[in-house]
């Protein structure tokens, strides 16, 4: 899906980035009869866009999963970006809430996950340069 604004537009390529990252790794000991198995996806490979940080939007959105103040939010989230086929005013609905608060849901997780990649990736790094600038230690029996 293509969307004007830019949060909501990287939330649509982490949808498609999950469903594609299955496709970089190589499926080993793959038995006779799974190997005479047509495909599951015949002719072209979905492409998803191969962003390097995109691994830190999803680590963000994973932890605020894991939040309980962001539980409604995420619900709304949800629904809106990983089942998109359910009509907004049923699921408003089942979740208890207006739309313009369903609407409100979704923009608010959206942007705490966008906003808390960048600070995922800084402290990566930084745990990163740590280790490369800590001396090697040598276990002596």
């Amino acid at each position: 899906m293509k969307s004007k604004d830019p949060v909501t537009q990287h939330c649509w390529d982490w949808v498609r980035w999950c469903e594609t990252r299955h496709l970089y790794l190589v499926t080993r000991n793959q038995g006779t009869l799974a190997a005479l198995l047509p495909a599951k996806s015949k002719g072209r490979e979905p492409n998803a866009r191969n962003d390097p940080d995109m691994q830190y939007f999803n680590m963000a959105v994973h932890m605020l999963v894991d939040m309980p103040e962001h539980a409604d939010d995420w619900l709304a989230f949800q629904h809106f970006f990983l089942k998109p086929d359910r009509l907004v005013k049923l699921t408003a609905a089942d979740l208890g809430i207006g739309v313009r608060t369903y609407y409100d849901r979704v923009s608010r997780f959206a942007k705490r996950a966008f906003s808390l990649a960048p600070s995922l990736k800084k402290v990566h790094e930084a745990n990163i340069q740590a280790m490369r600038a800590a001396p090697a230690t040598t276990d002596v029996d």
